[in-house]
């Protein structure tokens, strides 16, 4: 099975810190500060979707994985279409 992910879902600003327009980057751990770091079983494509319901549910900051490279996320500073 392919998951095929929609490039136009990926925050730019996440793919930028990537270093590349086509990073598909997965979220392995959430923080929220009333619970701690959380790891994250599903490991879902960072998209503009995933991020803005990860924030509505309190979560502040990602880490996510492309490749080789991990890189911690603020969802504070994404910007993200209203819901």
């Amino acid at each position: 099975m392919v998951l095929t992910v929609d490039m136009d879902n990926i925050p730019q600003s996440v793919a930028a810190k990537f270093g590349s327009p086509n990073a598909r980057p997965r979220v392995l751990r959430t923080y929220d500060p009333h619970a701690g770091w959380m790891d994250r079983t599903s490991k879902a494509f960072l998209t503009l979707e995933v991020a803005a319901e990860l924030k509505a549910a309190g979560i502040t900051l990602v880490v996510a994985k492309w490749k080789r490279q991990l890189h911690q996320i603020s969802l504070l500073h994404l910007e993200l279409p209203p819901r």
